[in-house]
């Protein structure tokens, strides 16, 4: 926080973020809300919430389109997997399927595969798109990452994690 001619505290943050702040006015607490410092032609506007001016923003970043989380339990498709030997076929691709098996916790990192499948569903809205043609890479550094064969121009940023018992995927689409 910086002070501006010792009437108010200025806090400046995104415009993609809801701020909610305290400054100190006399011996009154004054609610900031929203980004409180408005760009004008001549100087920068403390915004309180006594002022009749309002600030309108969008609550999103620019440039993202969706958000996606998913958890899922390690058993339920360890179990799947054990009664249909199909279900992997269906929903995991070869590469998927070879990286998972590698590994003594083949079941959680089908999980996590699954979980990510389901995140991007939901980040981008396309309950129609197939499993399978949602593809879970790994880079050289082991970064998880995202590839959608019916759209190959789409951005996704995603993060994983397992245990034992469960897995967990969180997917961001951008514009």
């Amino acid at each position: 926080m910086e002070r501006e001619t010792g009437v108010a505290h200025t806090v400046r943050a995104p415009p993609c973020l809801t701020l909610r702040a305290y400054a100190s006015v006399g011996f009154r607490r004054v609610s900031l809300i929203h980004p409180p410092v408005i760009r004008s032609g001549r100087k920068d506007l403390i915004m309180n919430s006594r002022s009749k001016k309002s600030l309108k923003r969008k609550t999103q970043a620019p440039g993202i389109t969706g958000l996606g989380v998913d958890l899922v339990e390690v058993s339920r498709i360890r179990k799947m997997a054990e009664r249909n030997p199909g279900f992997l076929k269906r929903f995991f691709t070869p590469g998927e399927l070879a990286y998972s098996s590698e590994s003594k916790n083949k079941y959680e990192r089908l999980a996590a595969r699954f979980a990510v499948k389901e995140a991007v569903i939901k980040a981008l809205d396309a309950k129609d798109l197939p499993l399978k043609s949602i593809e879970v890479e790994s880079t050289a550094s082991g970064r998880p990452q995202v590839r959608v064969k019916s759209r190959p121009l789409t951005r996704l940023m995603v993060s994983i994690s397992h245990t034992g018992t469960h897995a967990v995927a969180a997917v961001i689409a951008f514009a």
